[in-house]
């Protein structure tokens, strides 16, 4: 398929076709060996991007026509099926040409809401375009009256889960009476056995493990829809359900209808023995995509970190996307200077990333993502340490959240770029012994490389007490909380 270049502040849309509007003669296009494509075809336009968000019902008109954002995963390169586009049969990702098909069947679409699809309104093979449109798709998805997040084909497991996540919010709506009565008719016929592996499957579908859904769940809003199969709810509907799973936790936005929950939970011996086989910390994998809603929360140390580590631990198919995949979620003045480059290499996007992080938040906390997994033992010697190399995976555990050291308290980093060289000055506690990276439970003590014995078998300071005080005295850079003077005698 030929695509025309774009205008200015233009976009392409996808506009998803009835069936009699798509009877006419389809043209095959230049691969062979598919089948005539049977439930989709569609046409791209031109347009230029119109804010529909604050809209409560999508307006159709030509002069403000509302669209809606795809959020999906691609899926296998390999699996691939035939759609028509401009009356021309093209091949697209099996699990696009599901959503497609889906999406057709929606009222909106029907009466004709077009579609904005990252894999088809932009040219995959322009990296000129690439470049212009990439950091436009926070706009983009921030503008589109709605996000429609495809989680894939159904399985018996995701009917179940979506039934009860409908019917509890549903029956919520009508107080907390209806509640109790449906989680009653639940327990009557067993089904509170067998939901929570179903909620479970749910939330560690691929889907949530792409880099490309951070951005787009940051950018959506409690209203966008989910799809799974054949069924739908809300992405408001799902946060809501999942946070009151933690029955065990208060002040949470529905406390009443976690209560519920709760009372339903241990009141059977079989319901709790089943919602007890399935870990808690899945009712929390959503929180991190909710928190990173919150635009104004941007500048926070626990918001930075939360997005680096999600990226990290995120997949994509280019490295250079862990960088690019973010810009809409990172501060204005930063986001505004990096440009995405799709010639340069991964390594070069990092430290062109790394170094412009550091410069205009004017800290070194992003320092303190460098080297957590030995990576500085594998990187090349001519590239930069102080460069998070964020194609390395980190473990998803609260330190990456959290600082809980943190010496320099609110002392300004002093620093100066040097060529290549990060040079930073700062205060001289003692001199390292031995050190080792950081640790997770399931870590292979056999294949660890970033660590270095101590020279010294015993406690280099004597006592036990001497070696507290030197712990804590180095903790805070032996300096009061002002920086400049030597700390007290006791903490």
């Amino acid at each position: 398929m030929e695509y025309q270049p774009l205008g200015e502040g233009e976009i392409r849309l996808l506009s998803i076709l009835q069936p009699l509007d798509s009877l006419s003669g389809v043209k095959p296009g230049a691969e062979q060996g598919f089948h005539l494509a049977e439930n989709v075809h569609c046409e791209l336009y031109h347009c230029t991007i119109q804010n529909c968000r604050p809209s409560a019902t999508p307006t159709l008109e030509d002069n403000v026509k509302a669209f809606l954002a795809l959020s999906y995963t691609w899926g296998s390169a390999h699996d691939e099926e035939a759609i028509c586009v401009n009356k021309i049969q093209i091949k697209v990702r099996r699990n696009l040409k599901k959503a497609l098909e889906a999406l057709s069947e929606t009222d909106l679409v029907k009466r004709g809401c077009m579609v904005w699809v990252d894999a088809m309104c932009i040219n995959q093979k322009d990296a000129k375009e690439k470049s212009i449109v990439v950091p436009k798709m926070g706009e983009i998805y921030q503008k589109s009256w709605c996000v429609i997040k495809w989680l894939g084909d159904a399985t018996a497991g995701s009917d179940e889960a979506f039934d009860f996540i409908n019917g509890m919010c549903e029956a919520r709506e009508q107080g907390l009476e209806a509640t109790r009565k449906f989680l009653d008719d639940k327990s009557t016929c067993k089904r509170l056995c067998t939901v929570w592996e179903s909620l479970k499957d749910l939330v560690v579908r691929e889907y949530f493990s792409r880099l490309w859904i951070i951005q787009e769940l940051a950018m959506s809003c409690d209203r966008s829809w989910v799809l799974c199969g054949r069924k739908t709810t809300t992405w408001g509907r799902i946060r809501r359900v999942y946070q009151c799973l933690r029955i065990l936790e208060t002040g949470l936005e529905d406390d009443a209808l976690k209560d519920a929950l709760k009372d339903m939970i241990l009141s059977h011996d079989d319901i709790k023995s089943a919602y007890e086989r399935v870990p808690d910390y899945h009712w929390k994998l959503l929180d991190d995509f909710h928190g990173l809603q919150n635009r104004n929360a941007r500048e926070t140390d626990s918001y930075q970190r939360c997005l680096i580590t999600r990226c990290r631990i995120a997949n994509c198919g280019d490295l250079r996307d862990k960088v690019y995949g973010m810009l809409a979620l990172l501060r204005d003045d930063l986001a505004s200077q990096i440009v995405p480059n799709y010639s340069w290499d991964p390594e070069t996007v990092y430290e062109d990333f790394s170094r412009k992080w550091i410069e205009t938040t004017d800290n070194l906390n992003l320092l303190g993502h460098c080297g957590g997994t030995g990576e500085h033992y594998k990187r090349n010697a001519a590239r930069c340490s102080w460069a998070v190399d964020l194609s390395q995976e980190t473990k998803l555990q609260t330190s990456n959240y959290h600082c809980l050291y943190r010496a320099n308290g609110d002392m300004r980093a002093y620093y100066q770029f040097k060529g290549t060289d990060l040079v930073v000055r700062g205060v001289i506690v003692d001199k390292i012994d031995g050190f080792t990276g950081r640790r997770h439970w399931d870590d292979d003590y056999n294949k660890l490389a970033d660590s270095l014995d101590s020279n010294c078998d015993s406690n280099p300071y004597g006592e036990d007490a001497a070696l507290t005080e030197a712990i804590w005295r180095t903790l805070v850079g032996d300096r009061d909380y002002r920086g400049d003077l030597k700390s007290m005698l006791a903490y």
